[in-house]
């Protein structure tokens, strides 16, 4: 596999929220066709929500690094951007940009609002997800360039992203 050395623009990956990660990364790769990476938390230091109220969470993910496009499997969890009262199945629709701030405008002129920031625990934007305001469903998840060298090494065999993978922006 040979994943370009710069992230491309526009939407990289789909986003599946699942009950149970372990048991649905075989079911989903047999469905897509796709091999999945093995199961790995990711920490998030400070996710602010639109209500101004924050918290730190792990989040059980699994991506597939075969594409494009990608498929990531998400664990549902508690009272966050990734909560099972949602429901399962498509969650977001998300790709790498170089301005996090810049395309959240962009996107807030055409209708969507943002649900969610994260940021390392020195403060750097690294990931925001923005839901329609009208009766879509579907976020989209903007990643911040920044992420891109970790996730490429994660999906080239290397460990999950970590915040201390991340240059100062």
């Amino acid at each position: 596999m040979t994943l370009p050395p710069q992230p491309s623009t526009g939407i990289g990956h789909v986003g599946i929220l699942v009950a149970d990660l372990r048991g649905e990364v075989e079911r989903y790769g047999e469905l897509l066709g796709v091999r999945f990476r093995p199961p790995a938390p990711l920490v998030f230091d400070v996710v602010e929500t639109d209500s101004g109220t924050e918290y730190d969470v792990a989040v059980g993910i699994s991506y597939a690094p075969d594409g494009p496009p990608y498929f990531e499997l998400l664990q549902a969890t508690g009272d966050t951007v990734w909560t099972p009262a949602q429901g399962h199945g498509l969650h977001h629709i998300g790709g790498h940009v170089p301005d996090i701030a810049a395309e959240e405008r962009r996107l807030e002129a055409l209708g969507m609002r943002v649900e969610a920031r994260i940021r390392t625990h020195d403060g750097l934007h690294i990931i925001s997800f923005l839901q329609p305001t009208t009766g879509e469903s579907v976020r989209v998840e903007l990643l911040s360039d920044v992420l891109y060298p970790a996730w490429r090494n994660w999906m080239t065999g290397g460990p999950p992203p970590g915040h201390d993978q991340y240059p100062d922006a």
